[in-house]
């Protein structure tokens, strides 16, 4: 959810504070991550969206570092940014294969999908200035 809905800002005085808003979303799994990382649940009725914030760095940000595995280099560089501010060492993100769960975050973030009904085959296409990815 990080990679394809989330954003890291740093204000001006160092703190950090984490975002994930989604429109459409499954309430089951911000309030699990409310559970889980403490943090607030906001829901707008007019957008249908909802979003989690997080600014308890101690609880919850040092946690979801210490998990790692971003795979949208704009991603990545947030949290290596972060990482260096409170003296982190951050994991730098394992080659993604076909088989890997995070390719799912990829889909979000970075993917277009075609389906062509009548040859009855699915093309994914991942799209971003990184020819690493």
């Amino acid at each position: 959810m990080i990679d394809a809905h989330g954003t890291l800002a740093i204000n001006e005085e160092g703190r950090v504070k984490l975002n994930i808003s989604q429109q459409n979303a499954d309430h089951k799994s911000f309030i699990e991550m409310k559970t889980k990382l403490t943090g607030k649940i906001k829901i707008d009725e007019k957008t249908n969206t909802i979003s989690f914030l997080l600014k308890d760095v101690n609880s919850g940000i040092i946690r979801v570092m210490n998990i790692g595995n971003f795979g949208n280099p704009e991603k990545q560089k947030q949290f290596s940014e972060v990482c260096k501010i409170y003296n982190i060492k951050y994991r730098e993100q394992e080659k993604i294969s076909p088989t890997d769960g995070w390719v799912v975050g990829m889909y979000e973030a970075l993917c277009h999908a075609h389906i062509n009904m009548r040859e009855l085959s699915l093309t994914l296409t991942f799209e971003h200035d990184n020819y690493e990815i």
